[in-house]
């Protein structure tokens, strides 16, 4: 099973919809999204038990 991973920076009127999309349509079961500053180590759903 593929797991995909969209993130963007939190704050800056992003939405990570488009990169879900693009994740599911390669094939991923399992999209883990999150809003997180690009300067920050703690992903905690990349990070999460699967």
């Amino acid at each position: 099973m593929l797991i995909g991973y969209a993130r963007v920076s939190r704050g800056d009127d992003q939405s990570n919809t488009a990169q879900a999309r693009a994740l599911a349509d390669a094939g991923c079961k399992r999209i883990l999204k999150e809003e997180a500053s690009g300067g920050r180590w703690e992903r905690p759903e990349l990070h999460r038990d699967a």
